[in-house]
């Protein structure tokens, strides 16, 4: 019942419980929930900067666009300076002579009509106001047409393209070497930063299950420690220790008995021809052997009617339960005298 090795083995297990905590407390301000998150962040931008570079400093769809504007840009210069195709020009004349045609079948119509005094309420002036107005947007865009261009608008357009040419001259330039070096060594920091960030994680993570794994430890040393201590379920005195010091009894076996020193009691061997005589409550004098003056006045308690095994007469055993007070000086285990009056 030596617990030396088994209070040893809890004071142990609190400090590797202690070490793993501390531990954890380390790992928890090197890194935090949203570090991985923003490294992973930081990673994907350095990748897209980097694509950028590979394809002078933008994306594919970007330099295509630039490239479409700059095409787009001198088309239509080219289109402002030629002036209006053929088919263009013809286009135009039919809509004016749809438009004459359109005008001269609406005044006809009006004039048959024109003698009434409501004649500019009529569906005829209506339409006639319609297909004029018609007329003059088909006339307006064939003289438009015809006209020389502006040199205005032929700047404009010029300058214009320029603008986009050069956009597209400075894109396909390209990118040097040490631009893309750069950009190379930024994605490969933003890696390594992740795979830091999620060494730490799983750092973090072993580190709490160490942290779970010590206090599993100190419970089960503790339960050890606690099964090897003997409590007395009750505060009083050892009248009896069966066991010793490193020797291991059974689950049942009594190893001390614990007496109440407030509730002593005194079991006397009466004989037979005595014992009927005698009754619960008759009072005895108990008297501390070798100490006259030393006595308390007690009763009986109970009389077994069983007779004690042995030879000869039969004797039955008789409790004198002591009074709690004035025993203060009886103990127990010592000798006394019993005094039935």
């Amino acid at each position: 019942m030596d617990s030396t090795q088994l209070s040893w083995a809890v004071q142990r297990a609190e400090i590797s419980l202690e070490l793993a905590r501390i531990a954890l407390l380390e790992l928890d301000e090197q890194s935090s929930e949203g570090d991985l998150a923003v490294a992973q962040a930081n990673l994907e931008l350095a990748k897209t900067n980097l694509d950028k570079l590979q394809f002078g400093g933008v994306t594919e769809d970007e330099h295509a666009a630039t490239r479409a504007s700059a095409t787009a840009a001198w088309a239509r210069y080219n289109e402002i300076l030629a002036g209006p195709t053929e088919a263009r020009l013809q286009q135009l004349r039919a809509n004016v002579e749809r438009a004459e045609l359109a005008v001269t079948q609406a005044q006809r119509a009006y004039n048959e009509v024109a003698w009434r005094g409501d004649v500019g309420r009529t569906p005829q002036a209506a339409n006639l106001q319609r297909v004029t107005i018609d007329l003059n947007v088909a006339q307006a865009s064939y003289n438009e047409a015809t006209q020389p261009a502006r040199a205005s608008e032929l700047q404009g357009a010029l300058a214009a393209a320029h603008r986009a040419q050069h956009a597209l001259n400075e894109l396909e330039k390209g990118i040097s070497e040490v631009d893309l070096a750069v950009g190379r060594a930024r994605v490969a920091a933003a890696e390594a930063t992740v795979l830091r960030t999620m060494e730490l994680a799983t750092g973090q993570k072993s580190a709490e299950l160490r942290v779970s794994q010590a206090l599993v430890n100190l419970e089960e040393s503790q339960q050890r420690l606690d099964k090897a201590t003997v409590r007395a379920p009750i505060t009083g005195v050892v009248l009896a220790l069966n066991a010793e010091e490193g020797k291991v009894i059974g689950a049942s076996s009594l190893a001390a008995e614990i007496g109440d020193p407030s509730a002593l009691e005194l079991v006397v061997g009466i004989p037979q021809d005595q014992v009927l005589t005698m009754s619960v409550g008759d009072p005895v004098r108990i008297t501390r052997f070798g100490s006259d003056d030393i006595s308390v006045l007690s009763t009986i308690s109970k009389i077994s009617p069983i007779s004690l095994p042995g030879k000869g007469n039969s004797t039955f055993p008789v409790t004198i339960r002591l009074p709690e007070e004035g025993t203060a000086q009886f103990n127990p285990g010592i000798f006394v005298s019993a005094t039935f009056e």
